[in-house]
Order: structure tokens, then C-alpha cells, then sequence
């Protein structure tokens, strides 16, 4: 039957349209979260990760722009799991302008990088160790309710009964 050849192809074109980043997994390691860098950064400085999560705040610095984020596990598209429980909050650094509009508190962003170490900062009063990430790609995910500017494809299937 005809269709049988079909499908694998086009289960191919469906799975390369996938929305997301689709950021290069090669040499990460999915185990590491914020809050398990923590204690043992200096072996894991320089480690590749994808992370994501909930921007907290975007400040504007003279060489770039730091993202700080409360991080969550990635579903299969790489973009944070709000229902699943917080790994904790991680810092972004971004060699270049980000508007903070766009990259406002609230919006969920995930984000290839490599691990640079610890920065002492504040979460209310409580004093906080957050695990640096200096970003190689960032994916700043639509709002809900917003659409998608990147190109889409889609592909259907249609049934013909005859009497």
C-alpha cells in the first residue's frame, strides 16, 4: 500500500517542524540543574547546559545584558516546565542588548550555554548563590496567546470515501 510509504516521510517533515529551539544537546548533561551546580562548581565550570525557566529580571549592562531566571525542567520541546516544581534560579549573561520589554519578567526563555561560575546575589532578604550561564543561543518563548513569528509548515492527511 502506498500509504505505508508515505508515512515514514512525513513523520520525518513533522518531526523537523517541531516548534522550539532545537538547541544541539550533543555534550550536555541533562542532570545538571542550578541547584545541583551549586556545591561542586569548580568541577562542573565550563560544562555545556540547556536551561530554562521564568525570567525573574533583565538588567541592561554596559558590555550586555544579564537575565536572571528561576529555573524549571525542559519538556521535550526545551521549553521550561512551569508545572513541574523550580530547580532553583540561575543568572544568563548575553554579550549584547536585550530589549527588557521583550525579555520582561514572566517570560519564559531557555537557553544553550556553558557554566562560568557563581555569583553571590539576594532573594529578599536571604542571601543567594546563583550558578552563572554564559549564553551561546537563547530562545525567548511566545506569550501565551501570542504567535510564533518563526515560520511554520503545516501538513495534512485527507481521507476519500467513495459509495
Amino acid at each position: 500500500m502506498r500509504l505505508l510509504h508515505v508515512l515514514p516521510l512525513a513523520a520525518a517533515l513533522l518531526a523537523g517542524c517541531a516548534a522550539g529551539p532545537q538547541f544541539d544537546t550533543v555534550g550536555t548533561d541533562p542532570a545538571l540543574t542550578p541547584a545541583t551546580v551549586v556545591p561542586d562548581m569548580d568541577a562542573k565550570r565550563g560544562a555545556a547546559v540547556i536551561w530554562g525557566g521564568v525570567i525573574v529580571a533583565t538588567t541592561n549592562l554596559r558590555n550586555g545584558t544579564r537575565l536572571e531566571l528561576l529555573g524549571y525542567p525542559l519538556n521535550r520541546s526545551q521549553r521550561p516546565d512551569i508545572a513541574a516544581p523550580a530547580q532553583g534560579r540561575f543568572l544568563v549573561y548575553w554579550p549584547e542588548y536585550l530589549e527588557s520589554v521583550d525579555f520582561a519578567a514572566g517570560r519564559q526563555l531557555s537557553v544553550r550555554g556553558r557554566l562560568d561560575g557563581l555569583e553571590s546575589g539576594q532573594v529578599g532578604q536571604s542571601r543567594y548563590l546563583y550558578p552563572v550561564v554564559a549564553a551561546e543561543r537563547l530562545w525567548l518563548w511566545p506569550r501565551p496567546g501570542e504567535r510564533s513569528t518563526d515560520p511554520t509548515f503545516h501538513f495534512g492527511f485527507g481521507v476519500f470515501l467513495h459509495n
